[in-house]
């Protein structure tokens, strides 16, 4: 049911992907500070910014997970209705567990490397 009334579309050049009339998540796109004089290029980031609408629901965290999956971040719930983000990027080369958690909160803003450009989507 949530699948047919999710809405994914560009405002403006951010990604936004609509459940009902809640904006659970919107990508922007952005440039990462430079940390050294040696790397010149420009390496873009990803800001993804998460809100349930106050709405914690099971097909809520579907859609979440559904459209996180790419980017190696999932919902999850524990007791009661506390849910949390949990992220399994690993950077290239990593072999360990690169798994965290964090407390989910509506208009949370979450930063990662932006693997996929926005333009790729278009």
């Amino acid at each position: 049911k949530g699948l047919l009334k999710t809405q994914c579309f560009f405002e403006e050049k951010d990604l936004v992907i609509k459940l009902y009339d809640t904006q659970v998540l919107v990508i922007k796109e952005k440039l990462a500070e430079k940390t050294g004089e040696e790397d010149s290029s420009e390496q873009k980031q990803l800001v993804l910014v998460l809100t349930s609408g106050g709405f914690r629901t099971a097909e809520t965290k579907a859609i979440l997970n559904e459209a996180l999956k790419p980017m190696a971040l999932q919902v999850e719930s524990s007791e009661g209705s506390a849910w949390q983000l949990r992220s399994d990027y690993k950077a290239p080369g990593q072999v360990t567990n690169g798994s965290s958690l964090q407390d989910f909160e509506d208009g949370m803003e979450v930063t990662v490397p932006a693997v996929v450009t926005l333009k790729m989507v278009k």
